[in-house]
């Protein structure tokens, strides 16, 4: 079987699309079969492809209903790449259509109009049964992926007490900020019980005004 690729776009419209996940792919010196046909209005012709080609990932593009990749999901048990198109809703909805699969039939959705990613993710697809793609493109320029790590080298200890200010030495956002002042709570004053029942012989108005309580109350004056 052929270290091959299989893309297909649901209509010319997506050819942008597609284009761009060709190119990786030619960067990589994968083979590719590059289709055109609709879920909806060429089920026959999909079927087809999927039953001739000798492609062993498949990348289907599509906007709108997006049903393209889960189409042909159903039809294979190879991996299949979905790439939703921003044709209208800012391409969510062939987005949504394409990761909400059901159980069982999945689709590895990429990012919306990233036929790039696609293209890479099918290589590495394929570079796990054949390391040899993995190792550069077209042009002679070699992917180098280091042995180690700082992370894979670091010794993580954890501390058996706990830290103090110096410990924070090797991180000086933490060391040259100086300690935030702990907050100090004022209890509200409350008025004793004697002094509510003074206030209530007084009469106070809508805009604060004090009268006596025998003075005859005018306007929105309210008693308490």
């Amino acid at each position: 079987m052929a270290k091959k690729v299989c893309v297909i776009i649901a209509s010319e419209s997506d050819k942008d699309v597609g284009d761009k996940a060709i190119e990786v792919l030619g960067k990589f010196s994968i083979p590719y079969q590059y289709e055109q046909a609709s879920a909806h209005r060429e089920p026959k012709r999909v079927e087809q492809i999927i039953l001739t080609t000798d492609a062993e990932v498949f990348i289907c593009i599509a906007g709108l209903a997006g049903a393209l990749p889960g189409y042909v999901a159903a039809l294979t048990n190879k991996p299949v790449i979905g790439v939703p198109k921003n044709v209208k809703l800012m391409g969510l909805d062939a987005l949504f259509s394409m990761v909400q699969m059901p159980s069982g039939i999945p689709v590895a959705t990429v990012g919306i109009d990233n036929g790039k990613n696609a293209a890479y993710l099918a290589i590495r697809i394929l570079g796990l049964k054949y390391p040899e793609v993995l190792a550069g493109e077209a042009s002679g320029n070699p992917i180098s992926y280091p042995s180690s790590s700082p992370l894979q080298t670091y010794n993580f200890e954890p501390p058996t007490s706990s830290p103090s200010p110096s410990s924070y030495a090797a991180f000086p956002l933490f060391s040259s900020e100086p300690s935030a002042p702990t907050p100090s709570y004022t209890p509200p004053q409350t008025t004793p019980p004697a002094q509510k029942m003074e206030q209530r012989n007084h009469i106070v108005g809508d805009w604060g005004v004090e009268v006596k309580k025998n003075e005859r109350a005018r306007g929105d004056w309210l008693q308490y």
